[in-house]
């Protein structure tokens, strides 16, 4: 009885085997055919300024001690206003707007 129990799972699981292979194959024909043609883009860098004015410190020293008051308020979602709380955008428009900062 063992033997036909094991030939008969040999019959139902050979195939599928079969099948998982066959499935194999063509996933990796398709993700090899799809490839796109690598194309080289000449990137040029600048470097930055060396010398930062004395004016852009300040403004970005008064930006983090700003936004380091507001540290520590709890999350509200979809909030800017600091006497319920923030979420992320919300601290960062915040910061930002006080210093007439535009951000997209």
């Amino acid at each position: 009885m063992p033997q036909t129990f094991m030939g008969m799972a040999f019959v139902i699981l050979a195939p599928m085997k079969v099948l998982q292979h066959t499935i194999l194959v063509i996933a990796a024909i398709l993700f090899l055919s799809c490839k796109e043609e690598i194309k080289q883009v000449q990137v040029t860098v600048k470097s930055p300024e060396k010398s930062v004015t004395d004016s852009v410190v300040a403004q970005r020293e008064a930006v983090i001690a700003y936004a380091k008051q507001y540290m520590g308020k709890p999350y509200c979602y979809g909030s800017a206003d600091p006497r319920k709380g923030f979420d992320c955008s919300g601290y960062v428009n915040f910061v930002f707007k006080h210093f007439d900062i535009e951000l997209p």
